[in-house]
């Protein structure tokens, strides 16, 4: 009996390892083919820039478009690198070229929005964000976006009702707590009625303690929820 049970497990054992062979091998022939691929370029450009790896993030997504002129993510995400750096204008054009490979993206739109920003062209900047939005209703960095540009425009009822819908669809957002805290502080500078007054101000206090804890309980996932670019 204990000699049919050894060579039961000593069977289940090569199984075992005939299985982990045929997927190490599957990874390796994989890897292998994708490294020929364009995609496979943009997606390890995408870890390096995530790792700060800036200049090795840019080689990935250079060969990535060489092997594929076509690869609207590999532009877009090349823009984040030159808008990073401050190479607005190369920024702006693989934005726009991204665009108009696949004008479905709302993400595109999003970040030509945030080169806009940079340039002060505030316009150009609200209609590439309604663009945005109107491709990806659920995108919460275009709202949260927007509602910085409605704020610096003084339409703090727009940047409010923006900050809330992303509080609506990520209440994990400090920027948006904090930015909304913001929101209610400008417009109670603008009532005369003492009540409503103090009723801003008390959810000013409200969101900006709640946008501190967020903070202080996971600082790392904030400041990457608060890059104002995508990729």
């Amino acid at each position: 009996m204990i000699l049919i049970r050894q060579n039961f497990m000593r069977r289940k054992q090569t199984v075992n390892d005939g299985k982990r062979r045929m997927v190490y091998r599957f990874f390796i022939l994989a890897a292998v083919f994708l490294t020929g691929c364009s995609s496979f370029y943009t997606w390890r450009g995408n870890y390096r820039n995530l790792s700060g790896d800036y200049v090795s993030a840019l080689d990935d997504y250079n060969e990535a478009i060489e092997r594929n002129p076509q690869n609207s993510s590999a532009y877009n995400s090349r823009a984040a690198v030159y808008y990073i750096a401050g190479r607005y204008d190369d920024a702006l054009r693989d934005i726009n070229r991204a665009i108009e490979i696949d004008p479905s993206q709302g993400i595109y739109y999003n970040n030509r929005a945030g080169v806009y920003y940079e340039f002060g062209e505030y316009r150009q900047c609200l209609e590439a964000l309604d663009v945005a939005l109107k491709l990806s209703p659920d995108y919460v960095r275009a709202y949260l976006n927007r509602a910085r540009l409605y704020f610096e425009m003084k339409e703090y009822e727009a940047a409010l009702n923006d900050c809330t819908k992303a509080i609506e669809l990520d209440s994990c957002s400090a920027e948006a707590y904090r930015m909304r805290g913001h929101c209610y502080r400008q417009l109670a500078r603008q009532v005369s009625d003492d009540l409503l007054n103090s009723e801003y101000l008390q959810k000013a206090q409200t969101d900006s303690e709640t946008a501190a804890n967020l903070v202080r309980e996971d600082p790392k996932g904030q400041e990457k929820r608060e890059r104002r670019i995508s990729f």
